[in-house]
């Protein structure tokens, strides 16, 4: 909506590029229900970060209902984040040893969504990263971090479950 009212793409636009994203197929990237857990907290976590990334890119612009769009996504994505977060901690309960174990597996393989289903990811990511908003480094340091601290993990106990998985 923010794009059409401001200009920035017509109503054609907007329809084409819905239809090129629908038409594309996104596989779960985890086959089960834990690893999707993982997963799902991450990327959340990410979105909202990315989403916090753009609005300060975004200030310059002064347009009050940009900021307001992007604070709201972004506070949409960390409730996501919260469910999914507290929904892993019951996993937790019940067996902390394979939650680490599948964590650094998920952590190694993550991969946004949108590498699947945005058209021209390549260009567009390029471009993510040419603005600071999200790279390989900002992932492990803004995304992981706080992911596994949210989750009462020590990063040594996450170092010790890679060091066994990688001896597996």
């Amino acid at each position: 909506m923010w794009l059409t009212r401001s200009g920035a793409r017509s109503d054609d636009q907007i329809r084409c590029f819905e239809e090129d994203i629908l038409s594309r197929e996104w596989n779960l990237p985890c086959e089960t229900p834990l690893e999707m857990m993982l997963y799902t907290s991450l990327q959340e976590f990410a979105t909202a970060l990315n989403y916090r990334g753009l609005r300060k890119l975004a200030e310059a612009s002064g347009d009050p209902a940009l900021d307001k769009v992007l604070v709201l996504l972004a506070r949409d994505e960390t409730a996501h984040f919260e469910f999914f977060k507290n929904g892993v901690r019951l996993y937790m309960e019940q067996d902390r040893e394979l939650v680490l174990e599948r964590l650094n597996h998920v952590i190694r393989t993550f991969r946004m969504p949108a590498h699947d289903i945005i058209p021209d990811w390549d260009v567009q990511d390029r471009f993510i990263r040419s603005l600071g908003i999200f790279d390989d480094r900002i992932y492990m340091r803004d995304v992981v971090r706080p992911v596994v601290k949210a989750l009462g993990i020590e990063p040594e106990e996450l170092r010790e479950a890679r060091r066994r998985l990688d001896a597996a």
